[in-house]
Formats: structure tokens, sequence, C-alpha cells
């Protein structure tokens, strides 16, 4: 569940806090297939408020863990 803009994120971490790439490489697992449930259980039932609100909040909380990961580089 490692997208190329992943891997790319997890390049820059590497080159500036090596000790944390295995953090943020789990996070972004776990996130990415939350994403992946909550897309999959959105187009499965279009009409649920409940599981669109959970996919706004899964690409919410992969947002911030690329914002966490970017001020960790600087």
């Amino acid at each position: 569940f490692i997208d190329s803009d992943d891997q790319q994120l997890l390049s820059v971490v590497s080159e500036y806090v090596p000790s944390q790439r295995t953090t943020y490489e789990k996070n972004l697992q776990r996130v990415n297939s939350s994403i992946f449930d909550a897309r999959k259980s959105v187009e499965q039932n279009p009409d649920d408020a409940d599981a669109r609100e959970y996919l706004i909040q899964a690409y919410q909380q992969k947002a911030m863990l690329y914002d966490m990961a970017m001020r960790s580089v600087n």
C-alpha cells in the first residue's frame, strides 16, 4: 500500500532522519490501508455519510502524517 508519493517521502525521511523511516513507513501502510477500506466502503454504499466521513478522516490522517514527516526533516 505504499505509492510513489509515499516512496518519495520515505526517501527524504531516510536522508534526513533515517531512524524515523520505519515508523513513517508503518504509519503510511496503516493509513493507506484505512483509505483503501474506506474507499471500498464508499463505493459499495455511496449514500452512507459515515463511510464518506471515514474516508475524509483517513485522507486527513495521511496529510497530517506527511506534514509531520516534513517537519521532522527541516
